[in-house]
């Protein structure tokens, strides 16, 4: 679907950084929750990442309010 919503003009390079975000991100995510995991046990590493996840929604909401309240 993102692919095919973009421009034909930029189709590669959508998939591209699709690809990038979803698949080349992960190594540093999982080093990061294995660091929480050693750090503080799974409680933390799960804590953090539910923490996240709710302050990225929440900041995607604020965005999509904005970019509809000034069209």
């Amino acid at each position: 679907m993102v692919q095919l919503a973009a421009p034909d003009a930029l189709q590669g390079r959508v998939a591209g950084l699709y690809s990038y975000v979803f698949l080349g991100t992960s190594p540093l995510g999982a080093l990061f929750a294995g660091y929480l995991s050693e750090a503080g046990g799974t409680l933390l590493a799960f804590g953090t990442a539910g923490v996240v996840g709710l302050i990225v929604t929440g900041l995607g909401l604020l965005w999509l309010r904005r970019a509809h309240a000034a069209t």
